[in-house]
């Protein structure tokens, strides 16, 4: 093996060279074959930057709507809102188009990092599996990756979304509220219950994430492979609609399987500060009060309790999810050709 121009090149065989007598002044000539390198390393920062930029058309796209959904979550016996369309009203004639920006601050300055972080950890899982190649993996394979994936992006969106549902659930006018803003709301929190309080709800996090991801990239890639086929195309062929819907399908798989709990989540992480936790934590389970709270919601509301503000969740899913993966794919489909 000799090192060429940046590429690896190999003999053929482990025999020495042929010399072959036409060819030139050197009176001899290598058969070789080229192998272009490609580092880990690369592939690592494509999954990150295209994440990111995922991540951004998320945020502008879904953060609406995540806020109508957040407060029909937090709000008991439909005391403030009557439905999702009551929410809309009443947050627009009482605080305007901004309203729906509430704590938009700290999901827009981490939730592009957060989807770098799912998109590196479900690209690394794929390597790690052993293939480079999506076509190769099996769809189970695929969902085990997007599991992974979620349980590694649970440690850090879990404090991302703390802040942003305290902020959101906040309803008077900025110079009334409890926090100015994300740094303000974050620094209160850590004066009241230390930097463990940061991470309350990790448990319910996890048994979201997890879930959760395995869903949206399985249904994705289904959705995507389905198409392809009835297409008669490569996947890699598809064309930015097919791309749309699969995002947007694979988003609404994403909630289905996960809004219980996170509406469990939602509810143990904006418990006032400075109150020991109304819900009891399971010492064997470590879960953080998950199963005590899910009793209560359903004990109170019944199982219908769990989905509450699961339409607008849902009417978030389909277009910020299309968004973010046609984002990826355009990305990566970028890179690809610019050799990075």
């Amino acid at each position: 093996t000799q090192s060429h121009g940046g590429s690896r090149v190999f003999f053929k065989s482990a025999r020495p060279p042929r010399v072959c007598k036409r060819m030139s002044s050197m009176d001899a000539e290598v058969l070789v074959v080229t192998e272009k390198i490609t580092q880990p390393s690369s592939h690592f920062m494509r999954d990150f930057i295209s994440g990111t930029l995922a991540g951004m058309s998320i945020t502008i796209v879904g953060h609406p709507f995540d806020t109508i959904k957040v407060r029909l979550q937090t709000q008991v016996d439909n005391s403030k809102f009557r439905g999702m369309s009551d929410c809309i009203r009443q947050t627009y004639a009482k605080e305007g188009l901004r309203g729906y920006y509430k704590g938009m601050g700290s999901p827009f300055s981490t939730v592009p990092i957060v989807n770098a972080v799912v998109f590196s950890a479900y690209g690394q899982a794929k390597r790690w599996i052993g293939k480079f190649d999506d076509n190769e993996l099996t769809i189970p394979q695929l969902i085990g990756a997007g599991a992974w994936a979620g349980f590694v992006n649970s440690f850090v969106v879990g404090p991302v979304e703390l802040i942003k549902a305290r902020l959101q659930i906040q309803y008077d006018s900025p110079a009334h509220s409890q926090f100015k803003g994300p740094v303000d709301c974050l620094r209160k929190t850590i004066q009241t219950q230390g930097i463990k309080g940061v991470f309350r709800g990790m448990s319910a996090t996890i048994y979201r994430e997890v879930p959760a991801y395995a869903a949206q990239f399985g249904t994705y890639e289904s959705c995507k492979r389905a198409i392809a086929s009835f297409q008669g195309i490569p996947v890699t062929d598809l064309a930015p609609a097919a791309l749309l819907l699969s995002g947007g399908i694979g988003g609404i798989g994403c909630w289905v399987f996960s809004y219980p709990q996170d509406l469990v989540k939602t509810r143990l992480q904006v418990q006032p500060d400075g109150q020991a936790s109304k819900y009891k934590p399971n010492k064997l389970l470590m879960d953080g009060g998950f199963f005590s709270c899910w009793k209560e919601v359903v004990r109170t509301d019944g199982y219908r309790g769990l989905w509450r503000g699961f339409t607008p969740c849902v009417a978030r899913a389909f277009p910020a999810n299309a968004a973010g993966f046609l984002t990826y794919e355009l990305a990566q489909k970028a890179f690809a050709a610019s050799n990075f």
